[in-house]
Order: C-alpha cells, then sequence, then structure tokens
C-alpha cells in the first residue's frame, strides 16, 4: 500500500507540474482556435513522458551515487556501528569528503536533466534547436561540420540536419588501419604503441615516488620532457646492430623476414608465413573498425532506430546506414535519418582534395558562363529566335561574348583582376593568401562569390524583363535554378581540406519542427558512439576547472 500511495503522490505532483506548465504556455500564446496547442501531438502525454523519464533517471542515478558510497569511503559502515561513540571514527573527513561528494553527483544530474528539460521544452515551442544540445565536449575540437537549415520540400515544417566529426588517429580508442597495410608496417605501429604505453607506466611511477618524497607534484611540462628522454630506453635508430635496443621485442632476422613477405608464397612452414597467419588469426588489421561498426549498430537499436538498408565496405573502412532503402528525398517521409562511417587516411583525403577542386571549378566555369551570357544579353538589343536550352542560347550568343570581351573587359574576365580594382559588383576582393592558406584552402571567399553572383544574375534578369517572360529569360532562369542547387550540394558537402586522417561520422537527418523524434534520439546516439571509441583530447585541464567550479556554485543552493 505504501508502494502504491507513493505513486498516486509522484503522478499527483506530475500532473499539478503539467497543468501549472500548460496554464502558462495558453496565456502565453494567443490563438484563436479552441486548441491552441498542437492538434497533431497531445502535448500532455509529452509532459508526462518527458517528466516521468526525468524524475525516473535523477531517480536512478541517485540510487547508483549512494551504492557507490561504500567505494569512496575508507572504513566500513560496521565499523562505525561498532564504535558509535568513537568521534574520531564517526567524524573522518574523509566520510565527511565521501558525503558531499554524493550530494555533487546528485546535485550534477539534477542540473542537466533540469537544463534538458528546458532546451527541449522552449526547441518544441520555437520549432527550433541548437547544437548545444549534442553533449561532445570532450570531441568538440573534431566537429567538421553542423548545421540546421530548413527543408527545401517542405520549408515550414520540416527541418534538415547534418553533423559531421572527423574522429583523429591519436583520439581512437581502438586503432583503425586500412586492409590493405603491410604486415611490416603494422607490427611497427603495435610495438610503438606498446612502448608509448611502458613509458606511461614509467612516469606514473616516477609521479608516485616524487610526490611521497617530497610531497610535490610533476608539472605537465616536467612530464611532457620527462617522456621524451626516455625514449632512447626503448628505440633506437641503429638498424644494422642486431643487439640494438630497436630489436628488443622482434629480432633483426624476424624483422627482415616479415618486410620480405611474398603474398604468392604457398610454403606454409616459412617464417614469414606464419608470422603473417599470427596477425590474420589476431585480426589486428580489422578489429578496430569492427569494433566502431558493432559499438554504432548495437546503440542504434539500444534507441530503437531502427533501418533497412546497411552496407559495410569493410575492405573500403565504409558503413553506410540508411532507415529506407530508398534514398531518393523526395519520396521518403518527413521523418528519416542517414549515416555513413568511414575510415580516412592521408592518401584518401587528398584525392578527395583533387575531386573538390575539379567540382569546384567546373561550377566556376558555369556560373561564369551563364554570367557572361547574361552581360551579353544586357548589353545588346538582339533577339534571339527559336532556342530550346541554355546550350542553344549559348552558342548564339558566343561570338557576341567575344567581342563584348574586347569592349567590357572586366565584366566578362572568368576571373577578377585584383591589381586593378577592389570591387567587381559581386563581393570584395580576397586578400593575398598565406603560406598555410596556400597548402590548406578552405574556400570560404570563393563559395561566397559564387553564391553572390547567382543572386546579381537573377537581379539582373529581373532588372531587365520586369514582369515580361520571353523564352531567353525562362531558360536562363532555369539555369540559374540548377546551378543554385548544384551550389547548396557543393556547400553542404565537407571540405576535405578540413579533414585529418581518422574516422568520420556524418549523420543526416530530416525530422518535423514540432516533433523532432529522430533528432532526439540521433543525439544520444552520437554522443554514446563518440564516448565509446574515442578518448578524446588530452587538453581538458581548463574545462574540469570550471565544470568544477559550476559545481561548486550550485552544490550551495541544495
Amino acid at each position: 500500500m505504501d508502494d502504491l500511495s507513493q505513486d498516486k503522490n509522484i503522478n499527483s505532483l506530475i500532473n499539478n507540474e503539467i497543468n501549472n506548465i500548460l496554464d502558462h504556455i495558453d496565456s502565453s500564446l494567443s490563438f484563436d482556435s479552441e486548441n491552441p496547442l498542437d492538434t497533431e501531438t497531445n502535448m500532455r502525454d509529452i509532459l508526462h513522458n518527458m517528466i516521468s523519464s526525468i524524475y525516473n533517471s535523477i531517480i536512478n542515478k541517485y540510487l547508483a551515487s549512494i551504492e557507490g558510497v561504500d567505494n569512496v569511503t575508507p572504513n566500513k559502515i560496521n565499523d562505525l556501528l561498532i564504535k558509535p561513540y568513537n568521534s574520531i571514527e564517526f567524524n573522518s573527513p574523509d566520510i565527511e569528503k565521501s558525503i558531499i561528494k554524493m550530494y555533487e553527483t546528485l546535485q550534477k544530474h539534477i542540473n542537466k536533466e533540469i537544463n534538458n528539460f528546458e532546451t527541449t521544452t522552449i526547441a518544441l515551442l520555437n520549432q527550433k534547436a541548437g547544437l548545444g544540445q549534442f553533449e561532445t565536449s570532450k570531441n568538440a575540437y573534431s566537429v567538421v561540420k553542423a548545421m540546421y537549415k530548413d527543408n527545401i520540400i517542405k520549408p515550414k515544417t520540416v527541418t534538415d540536419f547534418k553533423f559531421s566529426v572527423n574522429i583523429l588517429d591519436e583520439m581512437l580508442i581502438n586503432p583503425i588501419f586500412k586492409h590493405n597495410i603491410t604486415s611490416d608496417y603494422l607490427i611497427r605501429e603495435i610495438i610503438s604503441k606498446h612502448i608509448l604505453d611502458e613509458i606511461n607506466l614509467e612516469i606514473e611511477e616516477s609521479k608516485k615516488i616524487i610526490l611521497q618524497t617530497s610531497n610535490s607534484k610533476m608539472s605537465k611540462f616536467e612530464e611532457i620532457f620527462e617522456k621524451i628522454n626516455r625514449v632512447e630506453e626503448h628505440v633506437s635508430d641503429d638498424l644494422d646492430d642486431p643487439n640494438s635496443v630497436r630489436y628488443r621485442y622482434i629480432t633483426k632476422k624476424l624483422m627482415e623476414k616479415i618486410n620480405n613477405v611474398d603474398s604468392n608464397n604457398l610454403d606454409n612452414l616459412s617464417i614469414s608465413n606464419n608470422i603473417e597467419n599470427i596477425i590474420n588469426s589476431e585480426n589486428l588489421r580489422d578489429k578496430g573498425f569492427i569494433y566502431a561498426v558493432n559499438s554504432l549498430t548495437s546503440i542504434l537499436d539500444k534507441y530503437n532506430m531502427s533501418y533497412q538498408f546497411i552496407e559495410n565496405q569493410s575492405n573500403n573502412r565504409e558503413l553506410i546506414i540508411n532507415e529506407y532503402e530508398n534514398d531518393y528525398n523526395a519520396k521518403l517521409p518527413d521523418e528519416h535519418f542517414q549515416i555513413s562511417l568511414k575510415y580516412f587516411d592521408s592518401n584518401e583525403i587528398n584525392s578527395h582534395k583533387e575531386i573538390y577542386n575539379l567540382k569546384l571549378k567546373k561550377l566556376d566555369e558555369e556560373i561564369t558562363k551563364i554570367f557572361n551570357v547574361i552581360n551579353t544579353i544586357n548589353l545588346s538589343s538582339k533577339k534571339f529566335g527559336s532556342i530550346s536550352n541554355f546550350d542553344n542560347l549559348y552558342n548564339k550568343v558566343k561570338k557576341d561574348i567575344i567581342k563584348q570581351k574586347k569592349l567590357y573587359g572586366e565584366q566578362f574576365k572568368e576571373y577578377v583582376n585584383t591589381n586593378s580594382k577592389e570591387w567587381d559588383e559581386i563581393s570584395f576582393i580576397k586578400p593575398d593568401k598565406s603560406n598555410i592558406e596556400r597548402e590548406n584552402p578552405v574556400y570560404e571567399y570563393e563559395q561566397n562569390h559564387l553564391k553572390n553572383q547567382l543572386v546579381n544574375m537573377k537581379k539582373k534578369l529581373e532588372k531587365k524583363y520586369n514582369h515580361e517572360k520571353p523564352i531567353e529569360r525562362v531558360i536562363l532562369e532555369k539555369q540559374i535554378d540548377f546551378l543554385e542547387e548544384q551550389y547548396k550540394e557543393l556547400a553542404c558537402s565537407i571540405n576535405p581540406y578540413h579533414l585529418q586522417p581518422g574516422l568520420l561520422l556524418d549523420v543526416n537527418i530530416v525530422s518535423i519542427k514540432k516533433r523532432q523524434i529522430t533528432l532526439n534520439r540521433a543525439k544520444k546516439v552520437i554522443s554514446e558512439f563518440l564516448n565509446s571509441i574515442s578518448k578524446g583530447l588530452k587538453c581538458t585541464d581548463s574545462l574540469n576547472i570550471s565544470s568544477n567550479k559550476e559545481t561548486k556554485e550550485n552544490f550551495t543552493y541544495i
């Protein structure tokens, strides 16, 4: 009966809070209809489920924190019960610290759930969400692109979301290798990682000794220099000496055998073949990517994000998951997602850079082509007769373009002459690039210039023809619309100059603004997946300090 009465009290409390929230919303919004709230969704059910889940989450985390008290308390409860009057035992500072820590943890969970509830409610009411809702604090540096935009087909009711994060090689918990990586390179990587782990263990032991003997701590810079100084104890550049520390784990003779592995050698008793068999049996090449794939699919199942299409290109280290088999957006529901997971090495990134450069160059050429056609039409009163497409129109004005270039060269140059003027009626001229920008161009200026050109061309057509719709205007506007779509596709794609060797997670979601069902589930999937495969960057001292300050300030209000 006590449990039933407690449940009734909880439900009564939740219902009272829901009534207060709905009354506040009703008074804040002005609608003429009898039911001012969203008719497609029962707001009362949404709020009830949300508050119930938050309450259960807080209770579970509170119980979990209580269970952990024994782990942080140095004295056993039995000892306290046996000696309750021993003030030294009972008032131990360690016990007080553990209790404070428990309440601090509880306060963190309460504040976090309250903030999530407020953010979700505001986002639903405003039909707008923010990128700050994604819990990617330790992986924020890895975010390549994240954006919300209105859906092209249904801009008022549906939103498109893109989230791309590049987990660098050094941040991966389980390293990923390409399928065709050689055995000698793989073994060197394993040995190198083992040596770094050994050095880290030695440094930890040194830090303990320093703390015990001098009661002082090793600074971060001292730790880095100490690691560098210990490298010579474990590795060497001497390739010829078989007694070199370089061959501490694998002898020089075996390393030479590994370097000369012949895939066509069918001798199963050869040393090189058996070493290769050991590597294959341990699955050293594939287990990093297998772990990432298994982790992502299991988390999707956990949050009920089912899918109808999955393609695992294991040799290419690429995974593609679509909620629906059909990938044509116009025929898909308003709630769907597409996820891709791909590992890039330096060679692949360089090849994607070349493709990206070619795409941008071709788009620039096509926009310049129609730009010159419009300028030619504006400067002439020629009648074009029968034309059916843009190519017909361009061929008819091609000779005029050549003539006009001689008379009005500045308007027809394919590239802006930065030495002659600072503005070309489209945008201001870009300043000279630095050496770093030349090696890693981001093309932000070029993309903005192309976008402004498209806008400027539409304005020119409206100014020349006003309300008239001759065939040449229809053809030109159709071509501009096509180029706009191509530009948007390029602008929304990932610039490979922003990538570094590592794993790329690319998530594309279409979601209804008033519901955001898929979007809210995807946030949890992304956060949990990143935490499962990435150890994050180590430069988090300032973040820890700020979070501790915030915790202490919040703790004073308990």
